[in-house]
């Protein structure tokens, strides 16, 4: 049978990259308001808020995403070029992601 939406049905992921803090004042907002669940790869290592990483997210401000009901998943640590590096290093960078993991209590994703 047809759905409300029609005789058929697509599927839809909307995820954004890196973390860059507009996810936060536009991005979140707006999809909020229009309801529609979304997802945060964001890279730990630029969560810090150090000088050179001032565009990206914050802990407390990717914590305040998750607490709205924002998807966070890992994006790796420092955002390589993965065709340069060695698979330990991949593997490194993968697995340390896992920071998110250990800093907000929930369990992620890796992408």
């Amino acid at each position: 049978s047809a759905s409300v939406h029609g005789p058929q049905c697509f599927w839809l992921a909307i995820t954004f990259d890196d973390g860059f803090r507009s996810i936060l004042t536009t991005v979140e907002p707006l999809l909020r308001t229009l309801d529609i669940p979304w997802t945060a790869f964001v890279v730990s290592g630029f969560a810090d808020g150090t000088k050179g990483h001032e565009d990206f997210l914050t802990w407390r401000e990717i914590d305040a995403l998750a607490g709205a009901g924002v998807t966070i998943a890992s994006h790796s640590v420092t955002h390589p070029n993965f065709r340069l590096l060695s698979p330990q290093r991949i593997v490194a960078e993968l697995e340390q992601g896992g920071v998110l993991d250990e800093v907000l209590g929930l369990r992620m994703g890796a992408a």
